[in-house]
C-alpha cells in the first residue's frame, strides 16, 4: 500500500534552517512508517511475493550478465582502434552490474541456508530491491550508443602494461620449466611463437621509452600490440608443453676428436665394428681414468651428427649403469630414451625379478622393430643382451660375461702422447719450455704413467706454477704421497678406490694392496708373489701335506693374478708378459694412499721405502711401530738404524734387492717377533744372527743370492716355516742337521743353483765329523711336497730316483758335472719328474744327444743347458715341451742349430750365447720346419757371441718384441716384414752391426730404426 508521510510547513517566509529541519524529520518519520509497515503487513506480503520475484531475479540477472559480456566484447573491438579507450560511463556501468552479480549471488546462499520464516522477513525486500535495480541497469543500457572514444597517449600506462606483460611471459616460462623437466616434454610451437613476439616487443618497447618524446601515433600502436599480446597470454585451457618422441640420438657433453689425444686409433676399431653386421657386442674395457666414457660419448655425438639418415640406426640411446644401480632402473633410464614410461623399483612388494622380466619384455616389443644401438658406460656386472651394444667397463671379465663379439682394450698413452695431453691441459708453453722447469715437467708426466686421468688432474694443478721450486715439490709428491697434490686425491685416487672397492673377494684386495710393497714401475715375478702370497696366508694349502695341494695353492695364485690383470688393476710385465706383471703407478700411488692409515676404513698400514737412491734415508723409526707390512726392498743403500723400535704388529718384512746392505744384526729380528714373511734374498748377508730362531710364527723365508757360508742351527727352531727358498747361495758350504731335522712343516724346499754339495746319506767318516743335512734327513720331512736341488754325484741323483717322495716334489733341478750320466740315463730320470718346472744341465761330458717326447716334462716352463757337448736336439711328437717358456743355450760349441725349438707352441724367450758352431737358428733343409709356422709366441731373442752366426729365420718372427744381437759378426740379416715390424719394442746391438745389415724392404728399415738402442752410446 502506498505510504503517506506527513508534511509541517509554516506559513510567512522561508527559513533555511526551518527548512531542512522540516526534510531531517520527514525523512525519519518515513523511515518509521516503513519499519511499522514491515512488522505489519510488510513481510506477509514479502513472503508471499518472494518465490515469484527470486525467480524473476535469476532470470532477469542473467540477461543482464549476457548484455554485460556483450558490451564488453564491443568495447574490446573497439578499443583496439588506434587512439581509442573506453567511456567511463560505459565502464561504471560495467561495473555496477559486476557489483550487482556478486549481491544477488548471495542473495541466492542466504535464501538456501534460512528458515522460511527468516527468509520472508529479511529477503523478501532485498529480492524486491535487487529486482529493481536489474530493471534499472538493464533500463541504462539503451543511454549507452557511445562505448569508446579517443584517448590521449601515455607512455607511463605503455610502461606499466609491458611491466604486466613481462610478468605473464616469466610466469608462464617457469611452468614451462618446471614441466619440461621431464624429458618426455617439449613446449608447444603455439607457446614459443607467443614468447618470442613478447621478447622482440620488449625490446622494441624499451628502446622505443628511452628516445625523447615518442609520439602520439608510436605509443598508441605499441600499446595496442602490448594489449593484444596480453590478451593472447592467456594459456588456460591449452597446451604449452605436450608429449614428443625422443630424439633418435641425444647429443652429449664431450670434447671435441680433436683434442682427443691417442684415442683415434680406439675410435676407428670401434667404428668398424658398428659397421659390421656379424658383430653384435663390443666391449671396450681398461682401468679407471684411461677415456673409456670419453671415447664413448664420441661414438654417441657422431651418431648425433650424422642423424638417423646415417643408416645405421634408428635409435641410439646412451645409459650410465653406475655400480650400484639396480636392472629396475637401467630399464626405466632405457624406456624414457624411447617413450615408455617403466618403473625404477617395485614398490617395496618383493617381486622384483618379476617386474624386470616383464619390463624387459615391453622394451624387447618396442624395440624389436627399430634398429637401434645401446651405449652402456660403466657396466660392472652381467645385463641382458639386447641388439647392437656397446659397453664400457674396467674388468675384462665383464666383457666374458656380457657375450662381447669383439673387445677393445683402451691402452696408455705413450710418452709422446701423455707429453702431448699434459701440454695442452697446462697450456703455457712458455712455462714447459723453460729448460729449468722443462725436464721436471717430464718427470711429473713419466709419473702419471700414461693415464689421461692423471695427466689431466696433473697439468690443472700446475697450469699457474712458474717457479722450479713448485715444479720439483710436485714432483717429489708425486713420488711420495701423491694424493697431497691438489686434485689428486678426489679425482684420481678415489676414481681408482672405486675399481679397488668393487673387486669381489677381500683376498683380491689384500693381494692387490701387497704389490704395492714393490718399488714403482717394478716387474714382479709372478712366482715369486704367489710364494709371498701363500706365505702370508692369503692362499689355502699352506696348511696341506700333499704336493697336489700345494700346486693347486699356486694354481690359485696365478688366478688372483688373473682376476687383478682382468680387472684392470694389474698390468702384464714389459720385459716378460707371461711371467711378470707390474702395479701402474696411479694405481701404486692408491694402494700406498689406502694403506697409510688415512683412510677411513682401511687399518692395515705399510711402511713402504723400496726402489730409493741413496739420497734418501729410511723413514723415521716413529712409522715403523704400527706397520702391519714393511719393505726396503731394492735400495741402493739400505742402512738400518743402530737402534730398531718394537714392531709388534708387523707381519711381512722384505729387504731383498739391497746388494750393498751391510749386514743383518739381531735386534732386527728381537723387535719383529710377529713375522710370517721374511725375504733377504739378493742382499750382502754372510750370516743369519742366532735371533732368527725367535721368529716362531715365520712361514716364509727367502735367503737366495746371498753370500752365505753356513746356516744357523736356530734355524731349525722356526717350526712354523712352511717356504724355505735358498736359490743360487753360491757361498753355502755348511747345512747343520740342527737347522733342517725340526722343520716338520716344511713344504717347499728350493735351493736349485745353490753350492751346497748334497749326499745321499752319511759316510762312517762323516759322522765322526760334524754332522750335515743329506738327502736321506730331507726324507724324513714328510710334509715336504715342491723341492728344489743341485745334483753333482751319481750317487746323489740314484738315490734321488729311488726315491718316489723326491721324484713326485721335485720342481727344479739342477745337474752339475754328475759323472757317468748319459743321455739314455737321462732320459728315464726325466720321464719320472712329472711335475718339474726348471731343468738345467750344466758340463755333463757324455750329454751329445737330448730327446723329448710328448708325455716327458709336461710342466717345464725353464730349460737352461750349458758347456754341454751336444750335437743335436730331437723334439718328437705333436706336442713336446708343451709349457717352456724359456730357453738359454751357453756354450754348446758343437750345435748348429736350434730347429727343434721352433715347434715348441709356447716358447717366448730364447738366450742363444757362446756357441761356435751355431750357423742358424732355423735350418731350411729340415723337414720339419714349416715357413711362417715356427717360434709363433717368441718374444724376447738373445744372441751373443756367435762368430758363425748367418740367419736367425728364413722368414718373420710374427711376435718378436725384443731382439739383442752383440758380437755376431756374420749376421747381416734380421727377421722383420712390413706386418711384424709393427710389434717391435727394442733392437740392441752395436751401431756398426746396425749400419752393415741388408734390407731387402727399405721402409721395414724406418719402421725399426725409432727401436734401434746401442748401449755402448
Amino acid at each position: 500500500m502506498p505510504i503517506i508521510i506527513p508534511c509541517f510547513t509554516c506559513f510567512g517566509d522561508q527559513d533555511p534552517v526551518r527548512d531542512a529541519l522540516a526534510g531531517t524529520l520527514q525523512s525519519k518519520v518515513g523511515e518509521l512508517v516503513s519499519v511499522l509497515w514491515d512488522w505489519t503487513l510488510g513481510w506477509p506480503t514479502n513472503l508471499i511475493l518472494l518465490s515469484q520475484n527470486a525467480e524473476l531475479l535469476d532470470k532477469e540477472m542473467e540477461e543482464l550478465k549476457e548484455m554485460r559480456n556483450d558490451m564488453k566484447r564491443r568495447v574490446e573491438c573497439e578499443e583496439a582502434q588506434p587512439s581509442m579507450e573506453r567511456m567511463d560511463q560505459v565502464e561504471g556501468w560495467m561495473a555496477r552490474v559486476g557489483e550487482l552479480d556478486v549481491q544477488v549471488s548471495g542473495f541466492r546462499a542466504a535464501r538456501e541456508r534460512q528458515s522460511i520464516w527468516i527468509t520472508g522477513f529479511c529477503l523478501g525486500r532485498t529480492a524486491t530491491e535487487q529486482l529493481k535495480r536489474v530493471r534499472q541497469l538493464t533500463s541504462q543500457l539503451g543511454n549507452l550508443n557511445t562505448v569508446v572514444g579517443t584517448a590521449a597517449p601515455d607512455a607511463d600506462v605503455l610502461g606499466e602494461e609491458m611491466k604486466e606483460l613481462r610478468i605473464l611471459r616469466d610466469d608462464l616460462m617457469r611452468s614451462v620449466r618446471i614441466k619440461e623437466a621431464d624429458p618426455q616434454m617439449k613446449r608447444t610451437h603455439l607457446e614459443k611463437e607467443w614468447v618470442e613476439m613478447v621478447d622482440a616487443l620488449d625490446a622494441e618497447v624499451v628502446e622505443f621509452l628511452r628516445s625523447q618524446s615518442p609520439g602520439y601515433t608510436e605509443v598508441a600502436k605499441k600499446l595496442r600490440q602490448v594489449r593484444k599480446l596480453k590478451s593472447q597470454g592467456n594459456f588456460d585451457g591449452k597446451e604449452v608443453v605436450t608429449q614428443v618422441p625422443p630424439d633418435a640420438v641425444e647429443a652429449v657433453p664431450s670434447k671435441p676428436v680433436s683434442s682427443i689425444v691417442g684415442g683415434e686409433e680406439t675410435l676407428s676399431e670401434i667404428r668398424g665394428h658398428l659397421r659390421n653386421e656379424q658383430v653384435g657386442i663390443i666391449g671396450v674395457y681398461g682401468m679407471g681414468g684411461v677415456g673409456k666414457t670419453t671415447i664413448l660419448k664420441q661414438i654417441n655425438n657422431e651418431l648425433c651428427a650424422a642423424g638417423t639418415h646415417g643408416g645405421l640406426f634408428d635409435v641410439v640411446i646412451m645409459i650410465t649403469v653406475s655400480r650400484v644401480q639396480n636392472k629396475l632402473a637401467i630399464q626405466k633410464d632405457i624406456g624414457e630414451r624411447i617413450g615408455l614410461t617403466l618403473a625404477e623399483d617395485d614398490g617395496g612388494a618383493g617381486n622384483s625379478s618379476r617386474l624386470v622380466e616383464h619390463q624387459a619384455r615391453t622394451l624387447f616389443k618396442a624395440l624389436s622393430r627399430k634398429r637401434f644401438l645401446l651405449l652402456l658406460d660403466d657396466v660392472w656386472e652381467q645385463l641382458v643382451n639386447m641388439c647392437k651394444v656397446v659397453f664400457t667397463t674396467r674388468s675384462e671379465e665383464v666383457c666374458i660375461d656380457m657375450g662381447a663379439h669383439e673387445k677393445v682394450q683402451v691402452n696408455l698413452l705413450s710418452e709422446g702422447q701423455s707429453w702431448e695431453l699434459f701440454r695442452r691441459t697446462v697450456r703455457a708453453n712458455a712455462i714447459l719450455d723453460n729448460p729449468s722447469i722443462r725436464p721436471l715437467a717430464e718427470k711429473a708426466v713419466t709419473q702419471c704413467g700414461g693415464l689421461p686421468l692423471a695427466l689431466i688432474t696433473v697439468g690443472r694443478a700446475m697450469a699457474n706454477k712458474k717457479l722450479p721450486q713448485e715444479w720439483s715439490a710436485a714432483v717429489k709428491a708425486l713420488q711420495d704421497n701423491a694424493q697431497e697434490l691438489r686434485g689428486m686425491k678426489d679425482r684420481v685416487l678415489e676414481a681408482l678406490k672405486f675399481s679397488f672397492d668393487w673387486l669381489q673377494t677381500d683376498t683380491l684386495r689384500c693381494c692387490l694392496l701387497y704389490c704395492s710393497l714393490f718399488p714403482e714401475d717394478f716387474e714382479i715375478d709372478r712366482e715369486q708373489l704367489v710364494e709371498y702370497w701363500i706365505g702370508e696366508g692369503f692362499i689355502d694349502g699352506t696348511e696341506s701335506t700333499s704336493d697336489a695341494d700345494m700346486d693347486r695353492a699356486r694354481g690359485r695364485g696365478h688366478m688372483l693374478i688373473t682376476d687383478l690383470q682382468a680387472a684392470c688393476l694389474l698390468e702384464r710385465g714389459i720385459s716378460d708378459e707371461t711371467n711378470r706383471v707390474k702395479l701402474h703407478d696411479t694405481v701404486h700411488d692408491m694402494a700406498l694412499w689406502l694403506t697409510s692409515g688415512s683412510v677411513q676404513g682401511y687399518t692395515n698400514k705399510f711402511l713402504v721405502h723400496a726402489g730409493r737412491g741413496p739420497e734418501s734415508p729410511l723413514p723415521g723409526t716413529a712409522r715403523w711401530g704400527d706397520a702391519m707390512r714393511i719393505s726396503f726392498m731394492c735400495n741402493t743403500n739400505l742402512i738400518l738404524p743402530s737402534s730398531i723400535p718394537d714392531c709388534p704388529n708387523a707381519e711381512t718384512l722384505l729387504m731383498n734387492g739391497n746388494p750393498y746392505t751391510a749386514g743383518v744384526c739381531d735386534a732386527l729380528f728381537t723387535s719383529l717377533p710377529m713375522l710370517r714373511v721374511l725375504d733377504l734374498s739378493q742382499a750382502r748377508i754372510y750370516e743369519l744372527p742366532v735371533s732368527i730362531g725367535l721368529l716362531v710364527h715365520l712361514q716364509y723365508l727367502n735367503i737366495s743370492l746371498t753370500r752365505m757360508v753356513s746356516l744357523p742351527k736356530e734355524l731349525g727352531k722356526l717350526v712354523n716355516l712352511r717356504q724355505l727358498v735358498m736359490r743360487s747361495t753360491t757361498y753355502l758350504l755348511r747345512i747343520p742337521l740342527e737347522a733342517f731335522l725340526p722343520l716338520s712343516r716344511l713344504q717347499s724346499l728350493n735351493m736349485y743353483c745353490s753350492n751346497y754339495s748334497w749326499r745321499w746319506e752319511l759316510s762312517e767318516s762323516d759322522a765322526e765329523q760334524q754332522r750335515g743335512a743329506c738327502l736321506r734327513d730331507l726324507e724324513r720331512l714328510d710334509g715336504l711336497s715342491e723341492l728344489g736341488l743341485n745334483i753333482t754325484t751319481s750317487d746323489c741323483l740314484n738315490g734321488l730316483l729311488s726315491s718316489r717322495r723326491f721324484t713326485r716334489s721335485m720342481r727344479f733341478l739342477s745337474l752339475l758335472v754328475v759323472d757317468g750320466l748319459t743321455p739314455s740315463r737321462l732320459q728315464a730320470a726325466l720321464s719320472s719328474m712329472e711335475g718339474l718346472q726348471e731343468l738345467q744341465l750344466n758340463s755333463c761330458a757324455q750329454i751329445e744327444e737330448l730327446r723329448f717326447t710328448d708325455h716327458q716334462l709336461q710342466s717345464l716352463g725353464s730349460l737352461v743347458l750349458k758347456y754341454l757337448p751336444l750335437s743335436r736336439v730331437v723334439a718328437d711328437g705333436e706336442a713336446p715341451l708343451r709349457c717352456l717358456r724359456r730357453l738359454e743355450i751357453t756354450g754348446c760349441h758343437s750345435l748348429r742349430h736350434i730347429t727343434w725349438a721352433g715347434r715348441l707352441p709356447c716358447i717366448k724367450s730364447i738366450d742363444v750365447i757362446f756357441c761356435d758352431s751355431m750357423e742358424e737358428l732355423l735350418a731350411g733343409d729340415e723337414v720339419d720346419v714349416v715357413e711362417g709356422r715356427a717360434f709363433p709366441m717368441l718374444t724376447m731373442l738373445k744372441l751373443e757371441m756367435l762368430p758363425m752366426l748367418k740367419s736367425i729365420a728364413p722368414h718373420p718372427l710374427p711376435s718378436l718384441e725384443s731382439l739383442k744381437v752383440y758380437d755376431c759378426p756374420e749376421l747381416k740379416k734380421i727377421p722383420f716384414g712390413a706386418s711384424s715390424a709393427k710389434w717391435i719394442k727394442l733392437i740392441s746391438g752395436k751401431q756398426e752391426w746396425w749400419d752393415g745389415l741388408q734390407w731387402e724392404d727399405q721402409i721395414v728399415k724406418e719402421q725399426l730404426l725409432p727401436h734401434f738402442v746401442d748401449p755402448s752410446q
